[in-house]
């Protein structure tokens, strides 16, 4: 499981990609379906490729003597009705009582947990991207799909509590 409070999703606009903050309704931490693996690259493996891993490689100078690179994936699946306005896949993100599951269950189990989140549950919401000059502080792996602020700005709040509050059923208050 890969845990976070939230995951980023782009939209393709007339002006370029427009990140979006997805959170639960709650804006706990959320549990997504990750595979994680221990590899050793193949010796037939290209000099680009070689050189990409190295890119990207952000262990010590000890660590990169080891020939053993450890990697992870998200697993995706097809957007719930809040994501799908914005992309057309999601994380897969297990509701709690499915966390144990997904660690203790056999492979043909887990296929089941691979839905889309409950679109009731989540929120979604457009960020700024960083000034150039914020861009030019970040260290590359931080740079390469830009930076924003997490936190959202109080319009945005306000925004997200009214559609909340017009949704809540929360007798005749």
């Amino acid at each position: 499981m890969v845990l976070a409070d939230g995951f980023y999703e782009w939209k393709e606009t007339g002006n370029g990609k427009q990140p979006y903050r997805v959170v639960t309704e709650d804006s706990g931490l959320i549990a997504m379906v990750g595979v994680w693996e221990q590899w050793i690259p193949p010796e037939d493996a290209s000099q680009a490729d070689l050189e990409a891993l190295a890119a990207n490689d952000s262990r010590s100078e000890e660590e990169k003597d080891s020939k053993i690179l450890e990697s992870f994936t998200i697993i995706t699946t097809e957007p719930n009705d809040t994501v799908s306005e914005i992309h057309n896949r999601m994380p897969v993100v297990l509701e709690s009582d499915e966390e144990n599951h997904w660690l203790t269950g056999d492979s043909e189990d887990l296929k089941s947990l691979l839905d889309p989140y409950s679109a009731d549950r989540m929120n979604a919401y457009p960020r700024r991207k960083a000034s150039q000059q914020s861009h030019q502080r970040l260290s590359r792996s931080n740079h390469r799909n830009g930076y924003w602020s997490v936190n959202p700005t109080k319009s945005e709040r306000t925004r997200s509590l009214s559609r909340a509050e017009s949704s809540c059923h929360c007798g005749g208050k």
